[in-house]
Order: C-alpha cells, then structure tokens, then sequence
C-alpha cells in the first residue's frame, strides 16, 4: 500500500485529527450543558435538544443523504488515485444538485409540519409556540447542510481529515460562540436556533473554499450533473443505506422516546448521563479512522492472517484505552455529577453509571465490527444491529412510564446484552479466533489494568466527595485513567510488543512510513 494518499504518516495524521476532533467537540458539549441548563431551564433546553434530532448533523435528518456521501467519498478517492479532475467534479455537482433538491423539499415539509411535531412531544404549554418556531428553524437548516455534505465528501475522499475535522470544530466553535451570546442577553432557544442557521450558511462558504483548496479546478456546475453518474453513486451507495438507518436511529431514539413519554424534562436529564457516556466512549469513534481502511487494503489481498492478527491486537488495544475512561466515570460518578451541573443532578448518579457499562460492553466489538464493515461483511452486522435496536425499543417504552428516563437507559443496555454474544461469535467465525486465544490476547491483558484501577479507585473516591470544584474530579479521573493505561503498558506488554509499538510509531511519523500490517 504505498503513494502518499495511504501512507502511515497520512493515517496516523488522520487518526490524530479525528481523534482532536471528536474530543474538542465532546469537550465543547461538556462544558455548555451546564450553562444552558442554568440560563434556560430543564424544560427549555430540553426543547433545544429535541429540536437537534431535527438536524442533519446530528438528528434523524442524517437520513437525508441515502447513505451517498461515504459513496461519494470512495467515488473521489478512486478519481484521485487516476488523477482525473473531470470525474470528481461531475460526482460533486451531481450531488450538489440531487442534495440540494432534496435539502429544499424537505425544509418547507419540516417548516409546514412544526405544528405537528409539538404535540407529538409532552412540551410543556408555555414553550409550545416557542417549539414550533425552534423546529422550523433547524428544519429549515437542512436545505443547507445536505450541499455541503458534497464537498465534505470531496475533502475526506482527499483524506484531509485534518481539514474536515477544522471545518466540523470551526462550525461547533462559532455556534457556542454565538448561541452562548444570545443565550446570555436572554433570547432563548429560538435566538440559538437562528444562530445555527447562520452558521449553517458560513459552513457551506466554508466547505466550497475548502474544496477549491483542494481541487482548484474544481468545476461545480449544473451541467456537471448527469443521469449516468448519479445511477453509479446510487449503486454504490445503496449498500450502506441500512447501516446509516440503524446508526441515525439508534443515536435519536432515546431521545425521542423520551421527549413522547416523559416530556422535555426529562430529555434534559437524559442528555446529562448521556454526556458522561459520550465523553467514556470517544476513544470507540476514534478506531474506524485507522482501522476501516487497513482491514479494507487485507481484504483485497485476503490476507486472512493479517486480518487475525489486526484483529486481535486492534481489540485488545481497543479494550486498554476505552475501558479506563468508563471505569473511571462509574468510580466519580457522583462526584462529576455534583461538581459539573449541580447537587441536584445527583439523583442521576445510577443512570449514569448505567450508561457507562454501555462502552465497555462495546469496546470488545468495535474493532471487529468496523472491520467486518471494511472487508464488505455487513450482513450479520445488519441483523445483529437491528434486532438491538429493536429490543431497545420495545424495553424502553414499556420501562419509560414507570421508572423515567432510567427505563430508556436500561433498554439501550438490554438491547445490546441481547447481541453481545452473537457479534462475538460472527466476529469469531469470520476471523478464525477461539475463545481460549481471544481470552488470552485481550481478556488477560487487560484484567491487571482494571483490577489496579478499581482498587485505586475505591481509595481516592472520598477525596473525590469532599472536592468542591470540577477541575478536582476531572484530575482524579485523568490520574486513575493514566494508572490503568501505566499497568498496561508495563505489566501487561511483553517487551518485544513495547519495542514494536514504539517502532510502529517512529514509522508512523517518519515520512517514508507505510500503512502496511
């Protein structure tokens, strides 16, 4: 795997930007919830969150794009490789305009049915009218973000994840910047609301220059658009349309659950336990951008061995930098609760470490999933996938009326628990792995690590209790996640494994290092 699109120095740089970027946008989420808590109000922010599952970035609008965007992407990194110019700005203006047209029906049916979609949620009658106006807002924002979803695609199928990441941070950013003003002058959620529209329109300025950036001669025309190309990018695309279903669904459906049968309330406390959880499981959103692509080039090759072998350092790697975060916030739960939103959160204290079982159940898959993704083994992962979100359904609705948001959170965890078994056992089968060598390469590793942590753990939690300031906590975390990761590398790697990883990564960051595994 050589050129300089895939070489190690290229993926460790992407792997790093991606990482830079998932934990400045989960930083920035932190750090605002408890502001917008304290100046809006539960049931008010709660409005706003519902109004995010509206959303393309973030909210069941991330339908919108049929799965063609990551068509896209392959489409532009298979025109780069030829060098042809020509071919990526057909892909990118036939999308422009395919997205564009869909951006523009759906933003006047959202706009038309934001009356509808109160009195689906238990809103509280007051923030009735605000919602509605909040809903047709974002709605109207789709009209911009799909576009733009286009020249993302340009800018990852370059693999320039450090300019993508920079766009994605820049427009976070600039809407806290913003919607923390208006917020603060005490204009409410809609102010915020058109905030984001404005930055949805600097977004898309900003996406087209970078794209120009990359390809100068870029031509994004109207008559670039063509029958031919739009049937190749559906072709391609319409593999990954399930999996795009079931991640947007299974991002947004707590929520929704919880805003029908509870009420707004109740999804500003959910999204406070889901905050902890999302902040444990970065390092889980960070694999696929080394991962995927490795295991795509074995593929190719059938290089089953390697495979094996990537799968089995991958996940026990996997396990070592995951597990310690979860651990750590079951361990200070209570006290990032108390020190981060309030004494009054502190009720959501069980919730919360409910939710962060959640990542270290997934850590043992991550690493095997994206790769069966990789190699075009999607099936069993669509099945498995769907019946989870299914169970989680069906355990949450029954659950929420009697115990609460506590109710969704159990669902999400039974709707895994169900599959937990079935994905180890189609991960085990698609890369020859027994459950002794599994045991032994990514079990046994990492029980020192986490036994020590615990142990730690439980002697520096009353220190924890009694600290009165966040940045206290968030240190005891950090130094507890540091001591697992500290046991791991000395006591649970071998000397030749140190020795190699410090090898892989001089290779990484040399300029001749390749991505070969």
């Amino acid at each position: 795997m050589t050129g300089p699109e895939v070489s190690g120095q290229r993926l460790i740089r992407n792997t790093v930007a991606n990482g830079v970027g998932s934990v400045v946008v989960a930083l920035l989420a932190v750090v605002l919830t408890p502001y917008f808590l304290r100046r809006l109000g539960p049931a008010e922010y709660g409005v706003w969150l519902l109004a995010l599952g509206l959303t393309f970035g973030s909210g069941y609008l991330g339908l919108a794009d049929l799965g063609l965007q990551q068509a896209g992407v392959r489409m532009v990194a298979s025109a780069r490789s030829r060098n042809d110019v020509p071919e990526i700005s057909r892909v990118i203006s036939t999308m422009a305009v395919l997205f564009l047209a869909v951006g523009l029906v759906l933003a006047v049916v959202l706009a038309m049915s934001a009356h509808v979609l109160t009195s689906v949620f238990s809103l509280p009658p007051a923030l009735v009218s605000t919602a509605r106006t909040v809903f047709a807002l974002v709605g109207l924002q789709i009209a911009l973000d799909l576009p733009g979803a286009s020249l993302l695609a340009l800018i990852e199928g370059a693999q320039r994840y450090a300019l993508l990441r920079s766009v994605e941070v820049g427009s976070r950013l600039a809407w806290a910047v913003g919607a923390v003003a208006v917020v603060a002058q005490g204009r409410g959620v809609v102010a915020m609301a058109v905030v984001s529209l404005v930055v949805a329109v600097a977004g898309l300025i900003v996406s087209f220059l970078a794209a120009r950036r990359i390809e100068p001669n870029l031509s994004l025309t109207f008559r670039n658009a063509g029958r031919e190309t739009l049937g190749e990018v559906l072709r391609q695309g319409s593999p990954l349309i399930a999996l795009r279903v079931l991640s947007v669904v299974y991002r947004q459906m707590d929520r929704a659950i919880g805003g029908v049968v509870v009420g707004a309330v109740a999804v500003a406390r959910y999204e406070v336990a889901y905050k902890i959880h999302a902040t444990a499981a970065i390092a889980l959103s960070i694999a696929p951008s080394a991962i995927l692509p490795a295991a795509a080039y074995l593929g190719a090759q059938d290089d089953r061995s390697k495979l094996r072998r990537l799968y089995l350092q991958g996940t026990k790697y996997a396990v070592a930098l995951c597990v310690p975060v979860a651990v750590a916030g079951l361990i200070f739960a209570r006290a990032l609760l108390r020190t981060w939103v309030g004494a009054p959160y502190e009720s959501l204290t069980s919730i919360t470490r409910l939710f962060l079982l959640y990542p270290v159940f997934v850590s043992v898959h991550v690493i095997g999933v994206t790769m069966l993704v990789g190699i075009r083994r999607t099936r069993g992962v669509l099945v498995l996938s769907a019946i989870s979100i299914v169970v989680n359904l069906i355990v949450s609705v029954a659950l929420a009326p009697s115990r609460g948001i506590s109710g969704v959170v159990i669902g999400t965890l039974v709707g895994y628990a169900v599959v937990w078994l079935p994905y180890l056992h189609l991960i085990f089968r698609e890369f020859d792995v027994g459950l002794r060598e599994w045991s032994g390469s990514v079990v046994l590793p990492n029980l020192a690590p986490a036994l020590a942590q615990v142990l730690i753990g439980r002697l520096t939690v009353g220190v924890a209790e009694r600290s009165s300031q966040l940045w206290q906590v968030v240190l005891l975390v950090g130094a507890s996640c540091v001591l697992s990761w500290g046991v791991f590398l000395i006591g649970s790697l071998g000397r030749d494994e140190r020795n190699s990883l410090i090898r892989s990564r001089r290779q990484f960051l040399s300029p001749e290092g390749n991505c070969g595994v």
